[in-house]
């Protein structure tokens, strides 16, 4: 079984189109594949949102499935698309039901909003200072790196401050931990790699 991501593509409160990864719901493959749309999201022009979000997400390898391009035809988009080959690549969805299916199977996702240019990034385990504490110790909490920046990693965050959270993660991992803390509303929290 593969760790199983949802990339969602939205406009607001309205989602656009998600793809289906068997095997990228991992922290740092879920950063990677949103780093490839956000790299070139303003080079994907098109003027039917629909058909834009799709394209998006051709950017990581994925493709729409017939099922979807049989529903992409029905409701008016024509156009050429090569249909997906692989759940490991991605797979496409655009109907409702697609999309649903999607949702239901995830076990990560993150949603890239192109109305306000930014990226939830809900690929990681997140816990309370006390629930950590509980599970491992006060000793093994305090060994743990710590995010410094503004940002709080489990919310939504500009495109621009996702490579700097990308290279956090990575230095983070090589250097041997999969968790840092960071302070949420006042709060110490811990966030988890999924790895």
């Amino acid at each position: 079984m593969g760790q199983r991501l949802n990339i969602e593509i939205h406009s607001g409160d309205n989602v656009l189109a998600n793809a289906y990864y068997h095997w990228s719901g991992y922290t740092r493959s879920s950063i990677e594949l949103a780093k490839r749309i956000v790299a070139d999201h303003d080079k994907v022009q098109e003027e039917n949102q629909t058909l834009r979000a799709i394209r998006l997400l051709e950017l990581t390898g994925a493709r729409l499935t017939n099922v979807e391009i049989e529903h992409a035809k029905s409701v008016g988009l024509d156009n050429q698309f090569e249909p997906a080959d692989s759940r490991n690549a991605g797979l496409i969805a655009i109907s409702e039901k697609g999309m649903a299916e999607t949702q239901l199977w995830e076990e990560a996702r993150v949603t890239i909003d192109l109305a306000d240019n930014t990226v939830t990034f809900d690929a990681l385990w997140s816990y309370s200072k006390e629930e950590y504490v509980d599970n491992y110790s006060q000793e093994e909490y305090e060994k743990l790196g710590e995010w410094s920046h503004d940002q709080d990693p489990t919310e939504p965050m500009s495109f621009e401050a996702l490579d700097a959270f990308s290279q956090y993660i990575d230095d983070t991992i090589d250097g041997g931990s999969y968790t840092l803390k960071f302070t949420k509303d006042d709060e110490p929290s811990v966030v988890g790699f999924i790895e």
